[in-house]
């Protein structure tokens, strides 16, 4: 199924960003406005196994993401002729990147969510406290948008890895035709 061995660190990173951004739509707490002055507040609950076992999947695919990086690290560390080939100190350089990224999204996810203020709504879905409520949304709103930039990067990485990927395959084509 995988071909190298960044396909399978890509592939596992991937997923456990993806399943971040799941989760940071999910588990962050935003008000909806039904009509006029009635609110309902959209997340699912944080002690919800849903939130467990999601960040659970999080973890396990980074560690799946990082045991094949450190598996291939240490076989490219073994072998020295392979360290001097471009291709594989790429794959060593973009995998590390991708398993960073990943580590650090399932890290800030698995606390960050702790920190969400739950919005105060009154029974029939009025607002109790606006000043309050106010606050409330200024942090939720931070956290989830520092979330996504975090799996901004690592889509930012993902695309420079493909650039890179491009040019090799363009550059080999041009010297195996000239």
């Amino acid at each position: 199924m995988f071909k190298s061995k960044l396909n399978k660190i890509f592939s596992f990173s991937l997923i456990s960003t993806i399943l971040s951004i799941v989760a940071t739509l999910s588990f962050v707490p935003t008000l909806l406005e039904e009509k006029k002055g009635v609110f309902t507040q959209s997340n699912l609950n944080y002690s919800n196994t849903n939130f467990i076992v999601t960040v659970i999947l999080m973890a396990f695919f980074t560690s799946l993401a990082v045991f094949f990086y450190l598996k291939f690290a240490s076989a490219m560390i073994k072998d020295k002729e392979a360290v001097k080939q471009k291709s594989n100190l790429y794959t060593l350089i973009y995998g590390g990147l991708l398993t960073l990224v990943s580590v650090v999204v399932v890290i800030y996810s698995a606390f960050s969510y702790k920190t969400t203020t739950p919005l105060d709504l009154a029974s029939n879905g009025q607002i109790i406290a606006k000043d309050s409520l106010a606050i409330a949304q200024a942090t939720n709103t931070v956290i989830k948008y520092s979330l996504l930039s975090v799996v901004f990067v690592y889509f930012a990485i993902v695309g420079v890895l493909l650039i890179n990927k491009l040019t090799i395959y363009i550059i080999s084509k041009r010297k195996v035709s000239a």
